[in-house]
């Protein structure tokens, strides 16, 4: 894994024969130690701040949402995508993006 999350708020999951697998981007919303809150945007305009409106009207309806962190967290999956966007207090604190299975 290499991590960037205290200098950059991004980490990318590796795999000797499959590249890159996952790439995690977290804000300080996220965890309460010290990381940078990662400054990109996905292709669709999305970042870390944004709300779950604007998530969905980048990407629709997700396929399912769950809770975290005793309620706190909404996760919002997309499968097709391979993606879980995660809000505290209706802003985007962390999306995990997986390469397709």
């Amino acid at each position: 894994k290499l991590n960037y999350v205290s200098s950059r708020g991004l980490s990318f999951t590796v795999d000797a024969e499959l590249g890159v697998q996952e790439i995690s981007c977290w804000s300080e919303g996220m965890l309460p130690s010290h990381i940078t809150t990662f400054a990109g945007r996905t292709k669709k305009g999305v970042g870390i701040g944004a709300t779950r409106e604007q998530i969905t009207a980048a990407y629709g309806q997700p396929n399912r949402t769950s809770t975290g962190s005793k309620g706190v967290i909404q996760n919002l999956h997309y499968d097709k995508l391979s993606a879980k966007f995660s809000l505290k207090e209706d802003k985007l604190i962390s999306m995990i993006l997986r390469a397709p299975k």
